[in-house]
């Protein structure tokens, strides 16, 4: 048997066949939460030159979150070498490259 803890409480068990028994459940779907709640948010992340936060603190993930690898591609420029761009910059509503001040 196992003891199923969150924060230092003992929130249930998992039994000798592997059937989880939760104390005071709530149920989101067949999620067994124990009154925490369940992220909402994305799930997967692009890399990118701004900061971002996925708000997770103190909340139930369903799945892995995936950070995807940092956008890149390379093309011959006109004189003769190539032109390298790393990462995705930030566009506007219209889908217009913003511009960066760093």
């Amino acid at each position: 048997m196992k003891i199923l803890r969150y924060k230092d409480k003992t929130i249930g068990i998992i039994d000798e066949n592997g059937k989880r028994k939760v104390l005071g459940a709530d149920i989101v779907g067949d999620l067994e939460t124990n009154g925490v709640d369940v992220y909402k948010g994305e799930y997967e992340v692009v890399p990118s030159v701004l900061e971002q936060t996925l708000e997770t603190k103190e909340k139930y993930l369903t799945k892995n979150v995936t950070v995807t690898t940092i956008p890149f591609s390379k093309v011959s420029n006109t004189s003769g070498g190539n032109t390298v761009t790393i990462g995705v910059a930030p566009v506007d509503a219209n889908g217009e490259t913003l511009i960066l001040k760093l």
